[in-house]
């Protein structure tokens, strides 16, 4: 955020406003090439080879269009005079709206402050621009004219309402000390954008006017924006050292959650609740945590209807039947999904009181009121619950069309599984091998505790199929399969059972899961045999993965980089390109490894990846990356305040354009528009990326006007600073 005219602020940037307040209407001028040419110089902020583009057109045509283009870039390249010079030569062909106010910038920069004033005029009898009269109060306020700055912001804002420009109203009205004005400035802009900058200029004005107690808010609020929970309980405390009021207790409950003191927050909301007994939020907040964190489920579910009696509303509905499910009161929590629902219908909680009823074993209930969504829904959940109440109500013909519907719409292990099992009811024993087998595989993406108890009754099912069908080589197989996912003490006697599979058949996946279990137990060499036998069979990625990694487990680092290779060839995997990095690296081979560990990135931003390059650039000396790669763990993490500081640790050792793009897109999620834009703008300047390019239009595209003008503004706060020992 731009810091205004009462701050000290270092000056960042001179190339910003212009960028986005360009309008080339080029109409009449489509055969003009050099235009084009200069335009796309522009919008990559080459400005010097924008001006030599446009200075080619001008030769062809002298358009006023052109003058105020090569201007703008002229201006942007700090050539301030000569940028005079072509807006008033646009103005001698023809007068605009444009040039005017490209003129009024200049003049104001210079610090021509009447002819800034003229031009601003001349540019306003086109039509009133909100722009346009900000930047005259700009002048005025230059000019120490508060009442005539105040007049033109307050104009500016009856078209176009700008929390940044209420905040440079307020500042006005500082100067002349009506606190009063200026606090209701601040407070507006408080209230378009929750910003630290808003809050410190109007806990200032508090302080000037002696009011402690909403002083001290404004610096918790701040606080908490800056995640400093701690200070932000204590400025609440001494609030209601001033005044004990239901807000403030609530504020700092919510002080004392974020800091992971949940019977403090708790006991604060108490205490507002005292103050403000039909407060509906409290008693959720309060609840929330009972759920949540304490796991007190049956307090939640007081806490929780009490709300519900104050205000009757479906997520409360929600979180009551969520509480009733969880403490078994069934019939309870469906009635209270139905009342949810009846306020708005969402097929997500529908599924959940289905669940419900299937604890309730009401099967023909579900069928019903499935089948009545149906008509209007299509979603894979609701065919597979009225597949499983099919299922147990034994009507299996149905159950098995079900399934298949809702496989049709999205892939999930237990839809397989169940539709295997009514396969082999029917006796389709291919289709339900098969089926076991996708649902396995679905499966095996999950890797937690969970996960391998549903893999191993999914292996025991396809055992059991395996066996009564009489295929005794993927039975014993299928045993293997199943000891590895019990227990890791069980590998031994698991590569026995592959080991007997392979002696009455050769089958790739026992051969390859033996070759897996062999190098749990360090067995390398027997794994060196199996993936030579698997790859001598198939050219397949993974099995040069795992000959590859065998290799390099007996320090063999030459042949592991030579199947890993084989295996990127056959298809890309980003782990295969960290382990090849990892190995490049353990023979000093530090650039072949960065270019793995970027291949990896690219593929697949993971935080792993992210620390393993972080490690290599500490190795090569270079904290700038080092630190830029521990803020992409935290922007992955969703911890942005984090990553925004490594970031600025990174650019403060060395700039580099990418590592501005990654504070620039960190900063645009905190909803920090201006300096978003000002990060990528950098990011354009130090390299002519369309990325970069793409990234600063799509943001201001998604500011709103109110956003675009306190942006245009913010630019000349910065100009100005220098000019002035503010």
């Amino acid at each position: 955020m731009c810091t205004g005219k009462f701050l000290t602020i270092k000056k960042t940037l001179l190339i910003i406003c212009f960028l986005f307040c360009y309008c080339f209407t080029f109409a009449d001028l489509e055969d003009n090439d050099y235009i084009k040419i200069a335009d796309d110089f522009f919008n990559m902020c080459d400005y010097d080879k924008a001006i030599t583009e446009y200075t080619n057109a001008l030769k062809e045509d002298k358009s006023e269009i052109i003058y105020t283009s090569r201007g703008k870039a002229k201006f942007q390249a700090e050539n301030y005079k000569s940028a005079l010079n072509d807006f008033l030569s646009s103005i001698e062909i023809k007068e605009t709206e444009t040039a005017y106010i490209e003129l009024g910038k200049t003049e104001l920069l210079l610090k021509n402050y009447e002819n800034a004033i003229t031009a601003f005029s001349n540019a306003l009898t086109f039509k009133e621009n909100a722009y346009t009269y900000a930047l005259r109060g700009e002048v005025y306020f230059e000019l120490k004219e508060y009442n005539k700055a105040i007049e033109d912001f307050s104009k500016a804002l009856e078209l176009t309402p700008s929390a940044y420009l209420y905040a440079l109203r307020g500042q006005t009205y500082q100067i002349l000390k009506d606190f009063k004005l200026a606090e209701q400035d601040y407070t507006k802009a408080i209230s378009m954008e929750e910003s630290e900058f808003y809050y410190k200029l109007r806990a200032k004005i508090y302080d000037l006017t002696e009011q402690k107690k909403l002083e001290e808010l404004d610096r918790a609020k701040i606080f908490m924006i800056n995640e400093k929970f701690n200070d932000a309980i204590i400025s609440y405390t001494l609030a209601l050292g001033q005044e004990e009021t239901a807000d403030i207790y609530e504020l700092r409950g919510n002080a004392k959650y974020k800091n992971l003191d949940f019977a403090g927050a708790i006991d604060d909301y108490n205490k507002a609740l005292n103050l403000s007994k039909h407060n509906p939020d409290l008693y959720i907040k309060i609840a929330d945590i009972q759920n949540s964190e304490l796991s007190k489920y049956n307090d939640a579910l007081e806490n929780y209807i009490k709300a519900s009696k104050i205000k009757k509303d479906k997520d409360i509905y929600l979180k009551i039947a969520d509480m009733q499910d969880k403490t078994k009161n069934y019939l309870d929590a469906v009635d209270s999904y139905t009342k949810a629902l009846k306020i708005e219908f969402d097929v997500e909680n529908f599924a959940k009181k289905m669940e419900v009823l299937f604890k309730l074993k009401n099967y023909l209930k579900v069928v019903n009121e499935t089948n009545s969504i149906l008509k209007k829904y299509q979603d894979y959940s609701l065919y597979q619950n009225l597949a499983f109440a099919k299922y147990q109500l034994k009507n299996y013909k149905e159950a098995l069309k079900y399934y298949t519907k809702a496989l049709e719409l999205n892939e999930t292990s237990d839809a397989y599984a169940q539709r295997a099992e009514i396969e082999e009811i029917f006796k389709n024993f291919i289709s339900a091998t098969s089926d076991y087998t996708k649902a396995i595989d679905l499966e095996k993406q999950n890797n937690d505790f969970h996960s391998r108890q549903i893999l191993k009754n999914l292996y025991l099912k396809r055992w059991n199929l395996y066996k009564n069908s009489g295929f005794e080589a993927l039975a014993k197989a299928e045993e293997g399969n199943i000891k590895i996912v019990t227990s890791r003490s069980l590998t031994g006697s698991a590569i026995l059972d592959f080991t007997k599979a392979l002696e009455m058949k050769e089958m790739e996946p026992a051969r390859l899961n033996r070759a897996k279990a062999r190098i749990v137990i360090k067995d390398y060499k027997g794994a060196l045999t199996d993936y030579k036998k698997l790859c001598e069979i198939r050219a397949d990625a993974t099995y040069y993965m795992g000959l590859g990694q065998t290799y390099f487990f007996l320090e063999e680092y030459d042949n592991a980089i030579k199947n890993l290779t084989k295996s990127i060839e056959i298809k890309q995997n980003p782990d295969v390109y960290v382990l090849r990095g990892q190995i490049k690296e353990t023979l000093k081979d530090y650039e072949g490894a960065l270019t793995d560990y970027n291949n990896a990135i690219l593929l697949e931003p993971k935080r792993s990846y992210y620390l393993v390059r972080s490690k290599l650039y500490d190795k090569l000396l270079s904290p700038d990356y080092a630190k830029a790669d521990m803020g992409n763990i935290r922007f992955i993490l969703k911890n942005y305040r984090g990553a925004l500081e490594d970031y600025t640790e990174s650019l403060d050792i060395q700039e580099h354009a990418d590592v501005y793009a990654l504070r620039g897109k960190t900063e645009e999620i905190m909803g920090n528009y201006i300096n978003a834009l000002t990060d990528y703008i950098k990011a354009i300047e130090m390299d002519k990326s369309d990325n970069y390019c793409k990234l600063r239009d799509n943001l201001y595209n998604k500011m709103d006007d109110g956003q675009k003008l306190g942006f245009n503004l913010c630019y000349f706060e910065k100009l100005i600073m220098e000019s002035n020992n503010y």
